[in-house]
């Protein structure tokens, strides 16, 4: 059996930890050696999530679009590919597996955003202790991602987030947080670009990462919607029109996404 999952970027400005986006670059994982395919390793954290579903594989194969440690939802798919791969072989349905799976990426990951988007594709919200998935309302050539040849990890980012809040960035972020999703879900522009900001978690990250607070700063002058993509160093954007000439100054890749639809998937 052969798996794809989409990677994702989480947040979106002020949807720390709810919100998250899938995108079309994929983490694939195969029961059997495959053309452009690397064994997994023994320290993967493939057999964490393996091993919560009581399947057992001898050895795995993988190949992945999306790079470690930028932001992307690298160990997020991974988990979810593998919680999937291990629930289909115990014998659970497409749907039961993939739920069964984003709850399994969910306890590893500690936070719903990511597992989500890579579990079932599209927009997702987490509130309430569910998941809200819909399409988003967004055109070709809308959304990019500078990606830097820097790293940065969830672990170490989460340890600079500040232990209180001011209730007036509070209330601030909860109203940006609803904005940006409903713009997003009927694709209007003022409300996607003109509430993306975020008081709880970007200033302070953004604060060890100076390359990804210039691209924030610039592109969000420019009248565009930009955000840390998880816990960065990567910078996820969306741009009205005109995204394909573009450049953000410091160095990195600007890469044109698109949302995946499909999630966690079985492929030929």
């Amino acid at each position: 059996m052969r798996v794809r999952v989409p990677g994702s970027s989480a947040n979106l400005g002020p949807g720390f930890d709810v919100l998250a986006l899938a995108v079309d670059r994929y983490y694939e994982l195969s029961d059997e050696p495959l053309d452009g395919f690397e064994m997994v390793g023994p320290d993967d954290l493939v057999w964490t999530a393996l091993k919560r579903t009581g399947a057992s594989f001898d050895r795995l194969w993988s190949r992945s679009e999306l790079p470690i440690g930028r932001g992307m939802g690298s160990s997020a798919a991974a988990c979810v590919g593998a919680a999937y791969l291990g629930f289909r072989n115990d014998g659970l349905d497409h749907l039961r597996a993939r739920e069964a799976a984003f709850t399994v990426a969910d306890e590893i990951e500690g936070h719903p955003d990511n597992a989500a988007a890579s579990a079932y594709g599209g927009l997702n919200l987490a509130v309430g202790g569910g998941i809200h998935t819909d399409v988003p309302c967004l055109q070709p050539g809308q959304f990019y991602m500078w990606i830097p040849a820097s790293v940065s990890f969830t672990a170490s980012a989460r340890a600079v987030l500040p232990e209180a809040l001011d209730i007036v960035d509070v209330v601030a972020h909860a109203a940006s947080c609803a904005a940006v999703y409903a713009g997003l879900l009927n694709g209007s522009w003022p409300l996607i670009a003109g509430a993306n900001g975020d008081q709880i978690h970007e200033t302070a990250r953004l604060s060890t990462l100076p390359d990804s607070a210039e691209v924030v700063s610039s592109l969000r002058a420019a009248g565009h919607a930009a955000w840390l993509s998880g816990s960065g160093p990567s910078v996820g954007v969306l741009i009205e029109s005109g995204g394909e000439s573009l450049r953000p100054e410091p160095r990195g890749d600007w890469v044109p996404l698109g949302v995946d639809a499909d999630g966690c998937v079985e492929v030929p």
